[in-house]
């Protein structure tokens, strides 16, 4: 592993304050009885549209078991439900339903309202130079997760 030409410990820091911050901020911030592993859910089924479990397990890096038993409880909430798959039609999908998709709003108004708040201060291109630059962050961490999930074949031919 090559050593890196920057010193990443103040951004080890800037990033844990930050993740202590947004956990802080979930657990005050109102938005029903739901949990945060809820509200992933109806966020993806939105942003995506209706999906089998494993689908939605394997685009919020989750456990199919774990999802299938936080739909369960979606359903019994009133915010999904199955619809039957057009391409399978032993399989279902989950979907949400108009409470599920005024809940899904609700929790997109309280978010841009909190982070317009935050960067109301800033000027617009400060705003893009920054979006762009934390666009960058996350892809890179996103591949170096899926990099590192892989199966290694390190000594693979050996």
């Amino acid at each position: 592993m090559p050593a890196s030409a920057y010193d990443v410990e103040p951004l080890l820091v800037q990033v844990s304050r930050m993740s202590r911050l947004l956990h802080r901020l979930k657990g005050s911030t109102p938005g029903g009885s739901y949990d945060r592993s809820a509200n992933v859910l109806l966020l993806v089924i939105d942003r995506v549209g209706p999906l089998r479990i494993a689908d939605l397990a394997t685009t919020c890096h989750v456990d199919a078991s774990t999802v299938s038993r936080q739909a369960a409880e979606l359903v019994r909430e009133g915010l999904v439900h199955r619809q039957a798959d057009p391409q399978d039609g032993r399989a279902s999908l989950m979907a949400l339903t108009t409470a599920g998709a005024k809940h899904v709003a609700y929790i997109k108004q309280r978010r841009r309202e909190f982070f317009e708040q935050v960067v109301s201060g800033w000027e617009p291109q400060t705003v893009d130079v920054f979006l762009a630059l934390l666009t960058r962050f996350v892809d890179d961490i996103e591949q170096r997760v899926e990099r590192s999930a892989e199966p290694s074949t390190v000594g693979a031919d050996a």
